[in-house]
């Protein structure tokens, strides 16, 4: 039970001590200046306690800087890439607005202002609608830990993306850039590239039109992933660049596959992989070394 106390200042005042025990059995005080203020605080903490509602203030008071770092304490086991971006977020577009604010303060006028003024900065919808989300990790965070009641990203919207219209090229279109990057228009230009054809370049072109396979899962293919006899390639990877560096791990949503070969890019495949050994990259830099050689670390 809370008990009120009347106390007589230095200075002569009253002030009015509410004490009472938390759930954990810890001593607790709270002082007012009028008795009625203290009485009121003294039912709502009872009722609070009864319900298992009871917040420690003193978790309130941890700045919303303090809890952004928790949570990504937190994401320790997502992929590298997922954990930097959630840091980027937290360091370039939150804290700056709401480091140093109490998580208890941050209520939905505060929530519903910072997005507001992160949208009139020029941030697309879909960035605004990721950091909306970061926010909503962080103070449910809070939220779960007892800091807060209830999280106030809940009661705000995500904004929509435009909708946009996906464009597919036409089999003839894919061999038409192919043919453009595998032979570019040549430049009497000092300093220019000593070559004048770039097939394997052509290839990718055609190779990630005839496939659908992401940027990231071209990079980290192997040689061992093409079976040219079946004419198909297994998707057993992906690459991706975090904290400097590249990161090869399992492909987006964990889901390996296979994907058809047409027979004509599996028979430029099988001359552009001619003396390469099986763990070798199917694509490396243009400058012939596998991107993934000195600095690629395993996800």
């Amino acid at each position: 039970m809370a008990s009120i106390h009347r106390r007589i200042t230095p200075s002569g005042g009253t002030r009015w001590d509410v004490r009472y025990r938390d759930p954990n059995r810890g001593a607790r005080s709270k002082s007012f200046r009028l008795k009625s203020e203290a009485a009121r605080f003294a039912a709502s903490v009872e009722t609070d306690i009864s319900r298992g509602e009871w917040l420690d203030p003193t978790l309130g008071r941890e700045s919303f800087g303090y809890w952004a770092e928790q949570w990504l304490i937190t994401t320790y086991g997502l992929k590298p890439k997922t954990q930097e971006g959630y840091r980027s977020v937290v360091n370039h577009h939150l804290l700056p607005r709401l480091a140093n604010t109490p998580v208890a303060r941050v209520d939905l006028a505060m929530v519903s202002s910072v997005l507001s003024e992160i949208s009139r900065s020029g941030a697309g919808a879909g960035t605004v609608g990721n950091i909306r989300g970061v926010l909503n990790l962080v103070l449910e965070q809070a939220r779960l830990s007892g800091a807060i009641r209830a999280n106030p990203v809940r009661d705000t919207k995500a904004p929509k993306k435009p909708h946009q219209e996906m464009v597919f090229l036409t089999p003839e279109e894919i061999i038409a850039v192919s043919d453009e990057i595998s032979f570019p228009p040549t430049k009497k230009e000092e300093g220019r590239h000593p070559r004048q054809a770039f097939p394997e370049r052509g290839l990718q072109v055609r190779f990630a039109g005839f496939t659908g396979l992401r940027a990231g899962e071209m990079t980290a293919l192997e040689v061992s992933a093409l079976d040219l006899t079946t004419m198909h390639v297994r998707v057993l990877l992906s690459a991706s660049e975090a904290y400097g560096q590249l990161q090869i791990g399992p492909p987006k949503t964990w889901r390996r596959r296979s994907v058809p070969l047409p027979p004509a890019l599996a028979e430029d495949l099988a001359t552009h992989i001619r003396g390469k050994r099986p763990n070798d990259h199917v694509f490396t830099s243009a400058r012939g070394s596998t991107k993934a050689d000195s600095s690629a670390t395993t996800a």
